[in-house]
């Protein structure tokens, strides 16, 4: 039982990491400042900016996921 749980449970992350990454390949504002970081290597102070409004922007799509998820839990247990 540990086995399957620990089966499923590694899927749901598999499956999570990919709606994830689905979404933020979608924003353009991700993407741009990908983009920035990318062409703005030598500067650090800029860099770690850029870093930090990308790992927020990341978040907000992680947590916008994770609301999905519970979401669709919940429909699935009062059927």
């Amino acid at each position: 039982m540990n086995d399957s749980l620990a089966e499923h449970f590694n899927m749901f992350v598999d499956n999570r990491l990919n709606q994830f990454e689905l979404s933020i390949e979608n924003d353009s504002q991700y993407q741009e400042l990908q983009h920035i970081l990318y062409d703005m290597k030598n500067i650090p102070d800029v860099a770690l900016s850029l870093h930090d409004n990308l790992q927020t922007i990341a978040e907000k799509h992680a947590y916008r996921q994770g609301f999905i998820d519970g979401l669709t839990l919940m429909a699935g247990c009062s059927t």
